[in-house]
């Protein structure tokens, strides 16, 4: 008997972990898709004060890199990195250079500007590899005032 009434207990308290696992996952996902949603209703940078001298080009420009390094950077991210996208924003000039970190707090950061969000990260072990493309990243930031 005490067998039995110990697996209906294990299994009881099995079924009710996963039911809550399960019940805080699609709470998360459903709270995570309101926030995308609400995030995709900014305005491009060339709307905004800060950004209303930018052309159309470097507005898009702007806004294309934003969204590439929220992409790779939102989440868990233990493994590799999409180095391309650190190396096409290190590229860009100091106009799209400064609109991005902009653009990316307006949009993307949650209170926390882009040099936070990049030494914020996990960078397993890519990092030693690109240590200097992430590394001339923040530096530059910090040229422009913009300290993690």
């Amino acid at each position: 008997m005490k067998i039995d009434k110990k697996i209906k207990i294990t299994a009881i308290a099995s079924f009710s972990i996963v039911l809550l696992v399960v019940l805080i996952y699609f709470i998360g996902k459903a709270v995570g898709k309101n926030k995308k949603t609400a995030g995709s209703q900014s305005t491009l940078p060339a709307d905004t004060n800060w950004g209303s001298s930018l052309s159309s080009t470097e507005s898009e420009e702007i806004a294309r890199h934003a969204k590439a390094l929220y992409d790779d950077m939102k989440g868990v991210n233990f493994w590799t990195r999409d180095i391309s996208i650190y190396t096409n924003y290190l590229a860009t000039s100091d106009r799209v250079f400064v609109g991005v970190a902009n653009y990316f707090y307006d949009k993307y950061g949650s209170g926390e500007n882009l040099a936070q969000w990049i030494n914020g990260e996990v960078w397993g072990w890519s990092a030693t590899a690109n240590k200097d493309v992430i590394n001339s990243i923040v530096e530059r930031l910090n040229k422009f005032n913009i300290y993690a």
